[in-house]
This record gives structure tokens, sequence and C-alpha cells, in this order.
């Protein structure tokens, strides 16, 4: 939903543009548009009706289909209007549908102080702090605040910290974003040079907050039983080397963004970012690898990287999956000098597989390297629960 506000008998009013039918996953799908404007008071309502809708007509059988995606696929979007409308009809009235909303009016979020102006001074770092982690507010003399949370990670301590932070600068007032970050509403201008010292002390003072190098990734191979790939390690080993320089690059590739997925169900959202990571398992030497592909902007896979063999080949520079990174970056820079949008790049680039990329080691020790190297590399770390069922079953074939 979209808030959205029209006009209706000289009266503003307030509502939200609706869309179902939308989802990642294995399978993604574009939302569709059902209804350019749902006053607040039918928003229950209709998502009953809604619900009622796929109870009824939704998958039964396979499982992997029971999704109201799939439903709207088949029957249109049209379609499925038509019956959400009519079981609309049909709901006796509830007073719980609008009992909330004037409660939900009433709150209003307000400033701890007053607002002020931008310090005109300031380190190096500061100043790209300041570039990257706020946001002009629509409020004169204020600012939104990101706190950049390098894997979405936060330490017991730093939360204390940061609790401290927003009594002395909000009034108590913090929000977590899909980007694994921490956000900071209504912080004065003023007050910029002291918020900033306060969250470094707490080692929360990184600048890149929706830069290249604030990469987002979900646990992968870390803790999920699902997880093919490690997200996390090649979150890791990306963040690092993109921090070295990331503030050098190209500004267009400065603003793109990094999301991993340690399998195909898109928890990291690889499919909505502009360079997208998710990890599937190959055969190569007669063993199961974990590989990531990599996706540009939702226009398609377009290339695979076996990481076990970008390791390998790689690992007299730097023992890791990054190099295989840099050549993209370049590539997509000097696209994007002439042309307006990423996704445009990419198109005018092509999405022919890297044949550089999908190289196996020919060599009778690449089943004691990918054992015995590849945990111990520091940006990839294959230590979770898939790469210890690739393990049993090389070890059941007699492999290693």
């Amino acid at each position: 939903m979209i808030a959205v506000k029209r006009i209706e008998n000289g009266k503003e009013k307030r509502g939200f543009e609706t869309y179902v039918g939308g989802g990642l996953g294995a399978v993604p799908y574009q939302a569709k548009l059902f209804d350019t404007f749902v006053p607040p008071e039918e928003l229950l309502p209709l998502a009953q009706a809604i619900a009622r809708v796929f109870a009824a007509r939704g998958e039964k059988k396979n499982r992997s289909r029971a999704r109201i995606k799939f439903l709207i696929q088949d029957l249109g979007i049209e379609k499925f209007k038509e019956l959400v409308l009519e079981e609309r009809k049909n709901l006796p009235p509830d007073p719980r549908w609008t009992a909330y909303v004037k409660d939900a009016e009433k709150f209003d979020e307000t400033p701890l102080r007053p607002g002020g102006k931008p310090p005109l001074l300031g380190s190096e770092s500061f100043q790209r702090w300041v570039k990257s982690n706020t946001r002009q507010q629509k409020q004169e003399g204020y600012v939104v605040v990101t706190i950049a949370l390098p894997l979405g990670d936060i330490t017991a301590n730093q939360l204390r910290a940061l609790a401290d932070v927003a009594r002395r600068f909000t009034k108590e007032t913090i929000r977590s974003t899909v980007e694994q970050n921490i956000v900071l509403r209504w912080v004065s201008q003023s007050d910029l040079s002291d918020l900033h010292k306060a969250l470094e002390s707490a080692g929360l003072g990184a600048p890149g907050a929706g830069t290249i190098v604030d990469v987002t990734a979900c646990p992968g191979t870390d803790t999920c039983k699902l997880g093919i790939s490690s997200s996390r390690g090649l979150a890791a080993e990306l963040r690092n080397r993109l921090a070295e320089k990331g503030f050098q690059m190209d500004e267009s590739v400065q603003n793109l963004h990094i999301k991993i997925s340690g399998c195909f169900n898109s928890c990291g959202q690889h499919h909505v970012a502009d360079l997208g990571f998710y990890g599937v398992s190959r055969k190569m030497s007669g063993y199961a690898v974990p590989h990531f592909q990599v996706v540009l902007e939702a226009s398609g896979i377009i290339t695979e990287v076996p990481m076990a063999c970008r390791l390998s080949r790689s690992r007299r520079k730097h023992s890791g999956s990054g190099d295989s990174f840099d050549g993209p970056l370049r590539s997509k820079s000097k696209e994007r000098r002439n042309i307006q949008g990423f996704h445009q790049a990419d198109r005018q680039g092509g999405t022919e597989k890297d044949p550089g990329r999908s190289c196996p080691p020919a060599c009778r020790s690449f089943g004691s390297f990918f054992l015995q190297r590849l945990g111990r590399s520091p940006g990839i770390q294959f230590v979770g629960h898939g790469d210890r069922r690739m393990r049993r079953r090389s070890r059941v074939r007699g492999r290693v």
C-alpha cells in the first residue's frame, strides 16, 4: 500500500493505493494494482475479503503454489478484483473495522529540540557520514539519520548506547529498515556533530548507509537450514573491499544497492537490488559446490559465479570471491556515464554468461581444497547446514 491523498467535496481525504499479488521467493511476481484509493476504514474489510477469496480458490494440492500471487496470475487481476468486491458486499458490518482509525490519526511524532542549522565545519569522516547517512525532512531544520549496521548486526552494548542516543536527541523513537539499518527521525541539524560523536563512541558511526557498501544479506548457511551459500560471508567480503575504495568510485556506482540471499527464496530480496546474488548448488569435478548466481536489477541472471572456483583461481591475490565483482562494476560505471539508470546499462551490456567464471580447477586436490581451504576463507565461510549436507553426500560417495 502507498499512502495517497485526494480531494472529495472540497475536503482532503487520506487513503492508500493498494496492490496485490506481488512477491519474491523462487518465482517473483510484480504486484498488480487493485485500487487507486482505499480509505482507511475499508482496509480491514478489504483484507478480509481478499483472504476469503484466496482461502476458497487458492491452491490446495501443491503447497509450493499456495500463494496469492499464483492465484491472481491464473485468474487475472480483473477477475480477482470482481470476486473480492463481491465477497466484500457479503461481509456483515464489524465495528472493529473503524475502531482503530481515530487512535491512529491521533499519533503525531514530535521533535525533542528545535530545528537548527547544520555545522559548517567537521572532519572528513563526519562530512562523509552527513552526505550518506542523513536526509532532509520536509520540516525545516530537521533531518532523518540512518545508522548503518554492517550485516544488520548490533551488540547488546551498542543497543544500550543507541537507547541513550535516542533519549538524548529524539523523543525515544527509533525505526528499523528493510536494509537492516536503524533510523532516527526529527534530529535537529544543530545536533549532528554531537550525534555523530556519540554514535562513533558506540561503534555505530560508519558512513555509507544506502550506498554500495551497505550490503543486505540473509543469514544464509550461518543458521538457516535452507541455506546453500554463505550470504553473510560474501556480504562481509564485498563490504570490506568496497569500503576501501567506495568513496573514490564513480558516483553512479556508489549509489548502487547490493542484496544477497543464501538460496533462491529471496529472503535477502536479491530480485529488487541493482546487483543481486543468490545461492545455488552446482556440480564441479564431481562435487556439489556452492555458487552464487548474479542478477542485475531484476533483468535476469547474467552470470554464475562458482565460489570455490573463484577462490582457487584468485587465492594468490586475495583468497576471496570479491575478484569476480570488480569487472562488472567497472563496465557498468563506464556504461552509465552516457545513459540514465543502471537497468538501461544492463540491457545495453547484454546478459550473456561470462565463460571465464565457470571453469572448475581440473586437479585431484579440488575436494580437499574445498573442505580445507574454503571454510577458512576470510570472505566465504561455508560452515552452515547447507554445506554440511554437501559434505556428507561427498563422503557417502567416497570422494573425500
